[in-house]
This record gives structure tokens, sequence and C-alpha cells, in this order.
């Protein structure tokens, strides 16, 4: 049996059309994670899409595949529909993944790597999602906007941000980082209009802070509350 073909591939993780429901996607992570770890993607997932429901696709499932071997990480999520530009890059990405890895040479050509790099600085410069940068920022959530495949451009120019982002973070010592503001994040939620939204928004918060408390350790490295993001 062929193996199936990733929609888009990072690092750290290759999406998936799943196969049952083409409405949703998978995000099958290279390397497995604690229960924690994704007990917290999946709380935080859930609050940024209370928060920008247009902006940020929903999370319906999140898990240890115990049928792959290696076991691996993987979340079920919204599929939200990708624009020519990101459709072009992610295809040339999955077909150089080995090159991406470090594992190969890149099979692209001198054609097809000018044309990424100009699609790539064009996208960075997209006032749209400059603008949605600058939201998610001010909410107190972590941006990685020098992937440029981190973004869909929709029909109706609104942007949606597509990237699975990490609330805290450990380290091979077990010691935990924070890396969102909280300060931010409260404020945007007291400042929500919709009472059931913001209700369930400080819902998945609360046990977002309270699985980063149970994992605290005094020589924990903590981004402060009130360090902004840039």
């Amino acid at each position: 049996m062929n193996e199936k073909v990733p929609l888009g591939i990072g690092n750290e993780k290759r999406i998936f059309l799943d196969g049952k429901y083409p409405e949703r996607i998978t995000a099958e992570y290279r390397e497995k994670m604690t229960d924690e770890e994704i007990k917290g993607v999946y709380y935080f997932a859930k609050l940024i899409h209370l928060i920008f429901p247009d902006n940020y696709p929903n999370v319906f499932k999140a898990g240890n595949n115990k049928s792959n071997q290696p076991e691996l990480s993987s979340f079920e999520g919204e599929n939200i529909e990708r624009d020519e530009v990101l459709v072009k890059l992610s295809e040339l990405d999955v077909r150089d993944e080995e090159y991406l890895m470090g594992n190969e040479p890149s099979i692209l050509t001198q054609e097809e790597t000018d044309e990424m790099e100009k699609l790539e600085q064009k996208r960075r410069g997209d006032e749209r999602i400059i603008a949605l940068t600058h939201d998610l920022r001010e909410a107190g959530i972590p941006v990685d906007n020098q992937n440029v495949q981190n973004f869909s451009i929709l029909p109706d120019d609104s942007v949606v941000y597509l990237d699975i982002i990490m609330p805290f973070r450990l380290d091979e010592d077990n010691r935990v980082k924070l890396l969102f503001n909280t300060e931010k994040m409260f404020k945007t939620i007291a400042h929500m209009e919709d009472e059931e939204k913001r209700e369930r928004a400080i819902t998945y918060l609360s046990r977002l802070m309270t699985l980063y408390e149970s994992l605290y350790k005094p020589r924990a490295e903590i981004v402060p509350n009130n360090n902004d993001q840039h």
C-alpha cells in the first residue's frame, strides 16, 4: 500500500487529510509528547478558537497514537481552506521533505527554489497576515510569523492561523517554561462580549494554568507575565 501524502509538513509534524472525515485534518507529530503537553496544547487550542473563532481552527481530538510504532502524538482538527500560494508552497515542501529534515540534498530546481523564496517574501509583507499576527500577540498568544505556511488567506480576505501552538514546554530535565502572556490573555477574555463563550474560555484557561502549576518546579524558567510578544 502506498504511503499517504501529507498536505503539509514541518520540522515537528506532518498534516494529513482525514481519511474518514474530509472536513477534518490530522496533525501527526514526529515525536511523542508527554500527556501533559498534549492536554496543554488541546486546552490552548480550544481557548484560542473561542477568542478567534474565524481566525483559528477548532481542535476535536488529541492523544498518542498507539497504532504507530514508535508511538506518536496526533491532533484532529478543522480542515481550513488553503489558498493557492499556501498549496504551492506546501507541495514544494512535501516534495523536498528529506532535504528539509536534513537527510538528503534538495531535489527542487533552481527555478522552483527562486519561486518559493519570492512567494514567501511577498507573503511576509501581506498586511492581512501582519494584522492577524498583531491581534494574536495582543491577546498574549505566541505566533511564529516567519513560517508563512502557518497562514491561509480565505476568499473573503480573512486570515486563519493554522499552526498548533504550545502553551508551555518541558525541557530534558522536565522543567516547565510558560510560553504565552497570561496578563494579556486574562484581559482579552475579560473583554469578550459573549458571556457563554467568556465562561468557556475561563474554564479552558483555568484547566491550562492548573496543569502548568502541577508541573512547576522551583528551578523552572518562566516567561514573565508582563513579557510583551514582539
